[in-house]
């Protein structure tokens, strides 16, 4: 069933004048634009232009909005296999030190062995990034190519990606990136300090994740520091900024911005390396 369909059995219709052919805009009445798009692989994705969390494929589109699995599986049929719960396809995927792919972006194995990343490879061969959340529970993760974007598991919830080499006393600065990859490529790039850790958001911050960096900083008795090393781009600048603005720091923890070259991110430093 189109988008648009499912889309308008829960109230939303086109609004044609901020629309586009590739970009179809729904909206229901008193509520936020939902910006749609077709992918290459024949599949219709969303985001809403308000709230960061609400976003990915029709299934992620009626789970937000109350619908059970079963509801779906009753009114549609069986949903796609990327629909599945998370929670499985995070038990069948296999344990993986050393992933192709990553070691292919740039990533070395010490970084690995050093960091001991939550993460795990499908039979697919793509990379799952766990996030947890403040009690140490798999919400939902990150899945990154070869076959295809990356984008966050259906289903699951964003909370955070976390790489830490020292103990939470010794840590002076959390340093927050848009994606796994990016916040691996910032723990090479600094040679693996022990004084800071490494989070990804998987895009732009939504308020459970604002909270959830905010008791970090109130909880780490040494910390001093949040660095905000966001893309440097439109979409990077605006992350950072909303970080700054819904994170509460205590008096002691300011934020810094650092930002990689304009147009590149940090896993591409990392790959300008490799191949020189």
């Amino acid at each position: 069933m189109p988008f648009e369909a499912i889309a308008a059995d829960r109230g939303c219709v086109r609004d044609e004048r901020a629309s586009t052919r590739a970009s179809p805009v729904l909206r229901a009445p008193g509520r936020p634009k939902l910006v749609t798009r077709l992918c290459d692989n024949g599949h219709w994705v969303y985001f809403n232009t308000i709230d960061p969390d609400d976003n990915g494929t029709a299934i992620d589109f009626m789970l937000k909005r109350g619908l059970s699995f079963a509801d779906i599986r009753a009114r549609f049929g069986k949903p796609a296999a990327a629909a599945r719960d998370f929670r499985s396809l995070w038990r069948e995927a296999t344990p993986e030190p050393a992933p192709e792919w990553l070691i292919g972006r740039g990533i070395r194995q010490r970084t690995l062995d050093i960091y001991r990343p939550l993460i795990r490879c499908d039979r697919n061969g793509r990379v799952l990034f766990a996030h947890r959340n403040q009690c140490r529970a798999i919400t939902g993760f990150e899945i990154g190519p070869p076959d295809g974007a990356r984008r966050f598991a259906t289903g699951g919830t964003r909370s955070l990606f976390a790489l830490c080499a020292g103990t939470a006393g010794d840590l002076e600065a959390i340093v927050l990136a848009e994606g796994a990859v990016n916040a691996l490529s910032l723990a090479q790039i600094g040679q693996c300090p022990t004084r800071h850790a490494f989070l990804s958001t998987a895009g732009s911050p939504s308020a459970r994740q604002c909270s959830q960096i905010g008791l970090a900083a109130r909880i780490l008795p040494n910390l001093k520091t949040v660095i905000l090393a966001q893309d440097n781009d439109d979409a990077g600048e605006r992350q950072a900024e909303t970080l700054r603005q819904r994170v509460q720091l205590p008096p002691h923890v300011t934020f810094q911005r650092r930002r990689p070259p304009e147009n590149a991110d940090w896993n591409d430093l990392i790959n300008a390396e490799t191949a020189a």
